[in-house]
């Protein structure tokens, strides 16, 4: 299954393995790390629709929303091609 380029662009679809950074409804303080890091999305937060798991760089894990509350606190991050 692919994701369309303009669902990513706006932040509608993650998937487990992607590389994300702070997105711009962010209001999570340091949770990331600081300065702000990357991390990278470990799954679906069970019960809750919209929201993610990731694991920080800096050793942090917790759940962002990507789409729950129309507010998307992570933006991915795209590798160099």
């Amino acid at each position: 299954m692919s994701r369309s380029q303009e669902m990513l662009d706006i932040g509608l679809v993650v998937e487990v393995g992607d590389r994300v950074k702070r997105g711009r409804d962010w209001a999570w303080g340091n949770q990331d790390g600081n300065p702000p890091g990357q991390g990278t999305v470990t799954g679906p937060e069970p019960g809750l629709s919209g929201w993610w798991k990731v694991h920080w760089d800096s050793g942090m894990e917790a759940s962002y929303r990507v789409g729950a509350e129309d507010k998307y606190d992570l933006e991915i991050i795209w590798p160099d091609t």
